[in-house]
Formats: structure tokens, sequence, C-alpha cells
């Protein structure tokens, strides 16, 4: 059940906490530490009201991110849910993140957003893998309509996070050619 937990919350990205960073001067990698939940995604990362754009490894490297110092103005999130921020921060600044969470790899317990309003999405998701799963379980009509009932609440969830809890229905503005 655990398992379908991570997974719903990784694919609908529902879950979401704000949390603060203070830099230090020559530090790069923070950490970032959310009570019995594992970030994996990062939304967004904010100075005041300036937002630090999102970044890469890779970019990190050829833009020269991770050897210049200054303010920081570029980030990414590491193999091991570090914050990485680029350029080197030269001076203490306290930064807003907001990230997308998980529940731990060892969690006992779910947020109670997940328990209250998906169990039953979650539920189909964890019985749709013991069928895929194990030969006793098997039974594939019952795997693919309990894969269905997962993802659809998946899609749910991901509807609600994009109209931000509202009940409002999404609006789409066409674009003319």
């Amino acid at each position: 059940m655990r398992e379908a937990a991570i997974d719903f919350c990784k694919r609908s990205r529902l879950i979401t906490k704000k949390t603060t960073i203070t830099t230090a001067v020559g530090t790069s990698a923070y950490s970032l530490s959310i009570t019995d939940l594992t970030p994996f995604r990062i939304e967004y990362i904010r100075r005041d009201t300036n937002f630090l754009d999102a970044s890469s490894e890779a970019e990190f490297e050829s833009e020269s991110f991770d050897t210049n110092s200054g303010e920081a103005s570029h980030y990414y999130l590491d193999a091991d849910n570090q914050i990485v921020l680029g350029n080197i921060p030269d001076a203490v600044e306290t930064l807003t993140v907001k990230a997308s969470v998980r529940p731990a790899d060892d969690a006992t317990s779910v947020p109670d957003a997940l328990y209250i309003d998906w169990r039953n999405g979650i539920a189909a998701g964890a019985r749709a893998w013991l069928r895929e799963n194990y030969d006793e379980w098997n039974n594939e009509n019952e795997q693919t309509k309990d894969a269905m009932i997962f993802s659809g609440s998946i899609d749910d969830a991901a509807s609600r996070r994009d109209r931000s809890g509202t009940r409002k229905p999404r609006r789409i503005r066409g674009h003319y050619f």
C-alpha cells in the first residue's frame, strides 16, 4: 500500500510543502527536511518576489554555476535530494522552497489528504500490483479494472492540483494561428 501511495504522489504531484532554506557563504548544496515526507520535485525556489531558474547538473557545469560565486540564480535537485544552488552563495539569505513530496520509503503512515480523499484509488493501485505480480492473486480482468481506477484517481488528483483545490472547471484559452 505504501508503494502505491508513493507512486500516486509522484505521478499526481498533489502533495506539496513549502519550507525555507538559509544559505551559507560558500555552500551550494542544501538538504530539505520535511517531516516523514521525501521531496522528489522542486516546484520553485523564490527570493522575495524573484524566482530562481530551474536547471540541470549539465547546465551548471557548462555555465560554470558550480564554480562561480555570487547571488544564487539557478538550482537543481541532485540524486541525494539536495538542492544545489548556483552561483555559489556569497551572502546569507533565506529562500522559500515549494516541493512536491511523497511518503518516505520507510513511512508507517500517509498524509491525511491521501487517506481521506484518495484511499480507494490508492488501494486499487495496490490491488492491481498484487494481481500482476502474485500468481494466487492473478486475475487479468480485475487487474485491468483496478489499474484503471488507480490511473483515474491520479488524473483526478492532478486536475485538482491544477485547479488549486477549487471545484471550478479548468479554463482553456485557444490560440489562433
